[in-house]
């Protein structure tokens, strides 16, 4: 039986991976170097498995598959051994880019000048003024979450409860919005402004943070 080939989606999600990589770490080129080796190892390995082997693999609908990968780098990575806090920051960072990729992976500042039709400079004034959720992994770049575009701009009601939350650093605002909250009945604050229950998260995000609130 001929092998089936990738789909047009398939290949276009090939090439914004391409780009969104180039992007982060066009400037850093031993992060650019170990990543594109980490690429080409992995097809190595993939080209010598059966298509049942594969199957029996975690797809892209479920992290469990990277995150294992990661976890395996993190028990031999070198300085684990010297610093026992060496695997648990590695562990967090894999929680931290499994939370960023809720509803699909980040997007660029460039990729969100496109959509709301508007400058980079633009952008970045948003986000400076909490308009715009955008977090960082630790480079000068920043990434933000997909979920806050929609096909009319930006989600409705973001703007506010942003205001609410600039008390709080970037990863614990992405952690509200994604996160089941007790005070919205388990659901997340992101699902509620779906529903256009722009009020009931207001007052989700004013508990924030209090007594360990979620």
């Amino acid at each position: 039986m001929a092998p089936t080939r990738a789909t047009p989606a398939e290949l276009a999600d090939l090439q914004d991976t391409i780009r969104t990589i180039e992007g982060r770490f066009g400037g850093q080129p031993q992060r650019l170097k170990f990543i594109m080796g980490g690429i080409r190892e992995l097809s190595r390995v993939a080209a010598g498995l059966r298509e049942d082997q594969l199957r029996l693999l975690p797809g892209d609908d479920t992290d469990e598959f990277p995150r294992a990968l990661v976890e395996r780098l993190a028990d031999h990575l070198p300085v684990a051994a010297a610093d026992p806090l060496a695997r648990a920051r590695t562990r967090g960072l894999v929680a931290q880019r499994e939370m960023l990729d809720v509803e699909g992976p980040p997007v660029t500042v460039g990729e969100v000048a496109a959509h709301l039709r508007i400058s980079r400079q633009a952008v970045d004034k948003r986000r400076q003024a909490g308009k715009l959720l955008a977090v960082s992994l630790g480079t000068r770049s920043y990434l933000y979450p997909r979920w806050q575009l929609t096909e009319e701009g930006v989600l409705r009601g973001l703007e506010d409860v942003l205001r609410i939350l600039a008390q709080h650093p970037p990863w614990a605002q992405l952690r509200f919005f994604v996160s089941g909250n007790h005070r919205l009945g388990g659901k997340r604050p992101l699902d509620m402004l779906r529903q256009g229950r722009v009020d009931k998260v207001l007052r989700a995000a004013k508990a924030f943070g209090e007594h360990g609130a979620a």
